[in-house]
């Protein structure tokens, strides 16, 4: 936690809502591990998206704190 403080500051949780293989949708809160933006700028990547139904996946995803040199 402290180092997302330092590097990109709050919120340390995220929560969005996930889908099940039902179609159920459901909240999920979860530790962050990706910039605060990284559900807008997702928007703007899923031309590129490697996966197929909900889930989102591209090699070097650059909304990863890692890939961003974080």
């Amino acid at each position: 936690m402290l180092a997302i403080w330092l590097d990109d500051g709050r919120p340390f949780l995220f929560t969005h809502r996930r889908e099940t293989v039902g179609g159920k949708l459901f909240p999920l809160i979860k530790f962050r591990s990706m910039k605060k933006d990284a559900e807008l700028v997702k928007v703007a990547l899923q031309q590129q998206n490697h996966a197929d139904g909900p889930q989102f996946y591209m090699p070097g995803d650059p909304r990863s704190r890692a890939s961003a040199g974080c």
